[in-house]
């Protein structure tokens, strides 16, 4: 059963394991992640690596935070993809998670969250809490402002369940 509200859907789905190369951070705000990508992407092209995937941020802080914000964003990458520091490679389980598919402006994703808790709240379900990066809320950018509009951007947001 997905909800709908505005251009947010919220569907559950098994996400496969994946294999992404990484580069963690602290912001000063969630919107400030573009500092991470300015420093992960001259790494990406000096260490030839490239994406077999979309990409993404993982966020480690365990709910909303206003300031220095802890984040990893990440491509996925072939497994077996070697990198050196400051990347790192990160192995995630496959898992099962409730997921807001966003249409717009990545200013959404505060409201995908609370979508998300909306709709884990109504199906008695429980956020994966073991404290492992399994564990952790992510997005998809399945398109970015450098290929569309901020109106046609597709962001997927991800909360892992227990």
């Amino acid at each position: 059963m997905a909800e709908t509200t505005n251009r947010i859907t919220v569907t559950r789905t098994t996400v496969p394991a994946m294999t992404l190369v990484a580069l963690r951070g602290t912001v000063p705000t969630y919107f400030d992640e573009p500092l991470l990508w300015q420093r992960m992407t001259p790494a990406l092209v000096a260490q030839g690596v490239t994406a077999a995937g979309p990409w993404g941020v993982i966020e480690h802080e365990d709910g909303y935070t206003e300031r220095d914000v802890d984040l990893s964003i990440f491509m996925h990458v072939a497994p077996g993809t070697r990198v050196e520091a400051p990347l790192e490679i990160l192995e995630l389980p496959e898992r099962d998670c409730l997921v807001a598919r966003v249409l717009g402006s990545h200013k959404q994703i505060s409201k995908a969250h609370d979508l998300i808790n909306d709709r884990r709240a109504a199906d008695g379900l429980s956020l994966r809490g073991d404290g492992t990066l399994a564990s952790k809320a992510f997005n998809l950018y399945l398109t970015t402002p450098d290929q569309v509009s901020e109106d046609e951007l597709v962001t997927e947001v991800y909360e892992p369940l227990a």
